[in-house]
């Protein structure tokens, strides 16, 4: 299993507090507590959201420092739980999605997130209600101009290093960044900032899966309190108490400790050496402790963040919305000089919208059917092979004959290193060398019986094939070819044509919609250029009945992305003081 941003952290012995445990309210208790939040978010005039890694956890991101956190099993020695979808291919939970409902009805009014895997931003958060402290693993940003890059690829680095793109802005060109921070690293202001100031006005700071232990970002949530805000706590984490395991008590213990309810603990004798007298133990052995923050909360409520929100958008009759992904894929046609300059080359290469060299990941492999004839066998991906290597074998070449125009098909590049799909062309056809007209006049190409005119658009059928967290397998996409001329170029509202899509998506409730958003023409290679739109994800949430709001009928997914999410920040400190970052 890759382990993504933590695999791609500098080593640090003291990774702080692990394995912690969970504590659930019962079930009378949550639902209480549950429809108290929702009367204070109804009556909220400035809500703030401050997520962590708890509520990432349900769409199969792993967290540190729980029971099962990474970081918890690589203490214990235990071998790391093996990945079943892809870490770019999470979706987001039912929290996220409900974030994205109340933030459409004028109730949020901004998230800060500690989270690195960037599904506040996929679910439909606006980029400026959202503050991403440690980073986003799939944005990449330009140092001079500032723009910003949200990627369908994890981007290879961290640590605010440069990557292997360039910015697009013609006036710009800079070397783009990673956005994500390495343990010394200090909190970007451009996200500190706005954090700072929504908290300050916020009426009510909701903290959702996080234990709020990490510092700076933890006192965040602490600046509403100074204008009469209030802070609500969603997490199941505790502290637990090994200072017996040492058989030193470092502080005195408080009298009230030796006098819970019964109902509640059991009272158990620990061998403290020279002290020799009993400290209450909960009933599972541990004695856990709140959170730091606990004591500052209005309310504190002990279950998982996904039943919790479900409860208070019942309550507040609010939908949850559906989550639609929609990822970009290019068709580039290039036309251009053989290397002995015999020929005019027509290549068809099929490349990610972010860059022609970018990854591909949510494509697996294409096979190619055209509507004038058949192939005789399908052109995909071959990992691991090289181009000559490919082509001195033989292994790629099909041929057929159209009007007597020869045509030839091969998978020219793959990425033997990354074993990722990069792009993939295919060789169209072959003209002799002529110097193309304006004018709609044929070509004229050679055939064994002489010349002939060719005057049709040639149009292909490709069909894509979709990897691993794809709710769509494959997808098949005309793609016209005019050898007389350049296709027209066009580019169409972005958002309308999105909009288009999740609308269909949404009716039909199923994926593989596609539309065409831009088509342009470059002059060196002189290639056409066509952006393709498709919806590859389609997820509905429903909300429970009332009686089924407790903590023990919730199944957690199974789904372990590879490459985690969560975004833990500290700076190196000895076990047991507080963790902090720098300024």
């Amino acid at each position: 299993m890759s382990l993504g941003y933590a695999e791609k952290l500098s080593f640090i012995e003291d990774v702080g507090n692990v394995g912690m445990t969970e504590h659930f309210d019962p079930s009378t208790i949550l639902r209480e507590k549950i429809e108290q939040l929702a009367i204070m978010i109804k009556k909220s005039k400035h809500l703030v959201v401050f997520t962590g890694a708890g509520i990432s956890t349900s769409c199969g991101i792993p967290d540190f420092r729980g029971p099962k956190g990474i970081w918890t099993l690589q203490r214990e020695g235990k071998a790391l739980p093996e990945a079943s979808l892809p870490f770019h291919r999470a979706v987001p939970s039912l929290t996220h999605m409900s974030l994205v409902e109340l933030e459409k009805a004028g109730i949020l009014k901004f998230v800060i997130s500690q989270n690195v895997d960037g599904l506040h931003l996929r679910s439909g958060i606006p980029r400026e209600k959202l503050s991403e402290l440690h980073g986003n693993s799939f944005m990449e940003t330009c140092p001079s101009c500032g723009a910003e890059y949200f990627r369908d690829f994890e981007v290879e680095t961290i640590g605010l290093k440069e990557t292997s793109r360039r910015c697009s802005d013609a006036k710009c060109g800079a070397r783009l960044k990673d956005t994500v921070l390495d343990w010394e690293d200090a909190l970007p202001p451009k996200e500190m900032n706005p954090a700072e100031k929504h908290c300050k006005q916020a009426d009510i700071v909701l903290c959702l899966g996080t234990s709020l232990q990490i510092t700076p970002a933890c006192n965040l949530p602490l600046k509403a309190l100074r204008g009469g805000g209030k802070v609500v706590i969603v997490n199941l984490q505790t502290r637990p108490d090994r200072s017996h395991q040492s058989g030193l008590v470092p502080n005195p213990i408080p009298l009230s400790w030796l006098f819970w309810p019964s109902h509640s603990s059991v009272t158990e004798r620990h061998n403290l050496g020279f002290l020799g007298f009993p400290v209450p133990c909960r009933a599972n052995g541990r004695n856990d402790r709140k959170t730091p923050k606990d004591k500052n909360a209005s309310l504190v409520i002990h279950g998982f963040s996904d039943k919790v929100i479900a409860g208070v958008m019942e309550h507040l009759n609010l939908r949850i919305p559906p989550f639609i992904r929609i990822d970009l894929f290019q068709i580039i046609v290039v036309h251009a000089l053989s290397n002995d300059k015999r020929y005019v080359n027509w290549t068809l290469q099929v490349a990610s919208s972010h860059a022609q060299k970018a990854a591909l990941p949510f494509i697996k492999s294409v096979e190619r059917r055209d509507k004038m004839f058949l192939v005789p066998s399908p052109a995909t991906c071959a990992f691991g092979k090289m181009v000559l290597d490919m082509i001195s074998k033989s292994l790629i070449f099909k041929w057929a004959e159209i009007d007597s125009l020869q045509l030839v098909l091969f998978v020219l590049r793959s990425n033997e290193c990354a074993k990722k799909l990069t792009s993939i062309s295919v060789l169209v056809c072959r003209f002799p060398s002529r110097t193309r007209k304006v004018s709609k006049k044929p070509f004229w190409i050679s055939n064994p019986f002489g010349l002939k005119a060719y005057n049709k658009t040639f149009e292909m059928v490709l069909n894509l094939n979709f990897g691993e967290g794809c709710g769509c397998s494959s997808l098949e996409v005309d793609v016209p070819i005019d050898f007389m001329s350049s296709t027209d170029c066009f580019n169409f509202d972005k958002d309308v044509i999105f909009q288009k899509l999740r609308d269909k998506a949404v009716f039909e409730s199923k994926c593989g919609q596609n539309a065409v958003i831009e088509r342009k023409t470059i002059l060196s290679p002189r290639s056409d250029i066509t952006t393709y739109a498709i919806v590859t994800n389609v997820v509905h949430y429903s909300k429970p009945v009332p009686d089924s709001l407790t903590n023990c009928d919730l199944k957690k997914r199974k789904d372990i992305m590879i490459g985690t999410g969560s975004s833990w920040k500290r700076s190196k400190v000895s076990k047991g003081k507080s963790i902090s970052k720098k300024e």
